[in-house]
């Protein structure tokens, strides 16, 4: 297990701005007094993804903009509804994990139950313990489902990604790239 960083959020924004904006892991750790090493660190863990992130804000931006400018109000509203759409399925699997977590106990304590005491197992018994089994293994499918989709886009997004110049960002979408990225950086 890695050790917890001692840098700062702001710390860690700064590194990668500086990376992304084409300074050295060396020049960084000079202008900042961060090690080379945790600079390195800190900007390999995250850099692809910030990258094949810029070039699809950056090409969605891009093309958004040569929409006229009644569309480009429907983009943005629709874009805005698909972040909230996001939030929400992540917040209904987090209560479907959480929903299932407590079943599986409720079944395992019904299976436990039974085999300490063998001579009281009827055909209910079992049947409720298999029914709270499948509606806990449903309640998870959301969260399963959300895990198995990021898995499989994480390396789809990576490949074959061409670099960008950092300066043809708006600020907003910067920010927006460095709390993804912090969001899905490894704990």
């Amino acid at each position: 297990m890695a050790r917890p960083s001692n840098l700062t959020e702001k710390q860690r924004q700064e590194i990668l701005r500086l990376s992304l904006a084409g300074d050295s892991p060396y020049a960084i750790s000079q202008m900042t007094g961060i090690p080379e090493s945790t600079v390195r660190r800190n900007v390999s863990a995250v850099s692809s993804t910030i990258k094949a992130a810029t070039n699809q804000i950056v090409s969605g931006e891009e093309k958004i903009l040569a929409l006229p400018i009644s569309a480009q109000i429907v983009a943005t509203e629709y874009a805005a509804s698909l972040r909230a759409m996001r939030a929400e399925l992540g917040k209904s699997a987090m209560i479907g994990a959480t929903n299932a977590t407590r079943l599986h106990r409720l079944a395992t304590r019904a299976i436990d139950h039974a085999v300490k005491n063998p001579d009281k197992i009827d055909a209910e018994s079992l049947k409720l313990a298999a029914g709270i089994t499948r509606a806990g293994n449903d309640a998870a499918s959301i969260a399963l489902d959300m895990i198995r989709i990021n898995k499989d886009s994480a390396t789809d997004d990576v490949i074959d990604v061409p670099s960008i110049d950092p300066s043809k960002l708006s600020d907003a979408a910067m920010c927006e790239l460095l709390a993804a990225a912090d969001a899905v950086k490894p704990r």
